[in-house]
């Protein structure tokens, strides 16, 4: 509603003030000032007719109307154990189905020509030392592996 038709429903309404409705009364059109009288004939029949009238209980009625109006989501039942054990049924069924799919060599001892590398030699002198050494596939290569010594100290050379 812009400022126009706000100033004119105050005007029909009779909420201006008598200069400032004289003012606005200038400035209407010869045909908007002939609603006036039709519109004060409305109002007051709509004063006679329509009366309000307090209810009792006001906050009781809304919460109804509220309640009534507001969507409920359907009420799920809960499943069934049967069920349950059946969906886990279901998917152990899928992921063994999937496993032996996917990885059809996991149930196959390896070939030992399939290594990539192989054991040269493996002893230690001290209990909880152990040392590897492994060979790699070129055969030009060598991996130390030790476990239970954090490094070799650059002083110790290792046969």
């Amino acid at each position: 509603m812009d400022r126009f038709e706000h100033d004119y429903n105050r005007w029909l309404d009779g909420m201006m003030e008598a200069d400032e409705a004289e003012a606005f009364e200038k400035s209407l059109p010869p045909d908007l000032l002939d609603d006036k009288p039709a519109w004060s004939g409305v109002s007051g029949a709509l004063a006679r007719v329509a009366k309000s009238e307090t209810v009792p209980h006001a906050d009781f009625l809304v919460s109804n109307v509220l309640a009534s109006i507001t969507p409920t989501a359907p009420r799920r039942s809960a499943p069934s154990l049967f069920g349950l054990v059946w969906a886990g049924a279901a998917c152990l069924a899928m992921a063994a189905g999937l496993a032996a799919w996917w990885l059809p060599n996991v149930y196959q001892a390896p070939a030992r020509d399939s290594f990539v590398s192989r054991v040269l030699k493996a002893e230690a002198m001290a209990p909880g030392l152990a040392v590897y050494t492994f060979q790699g596939p070129d055969e030009r290569s060598a991996i130390i592996w030790t476990e239970g010594v954090p490094a070799i100290p650059a002083a110790r050379k290792v046969q």
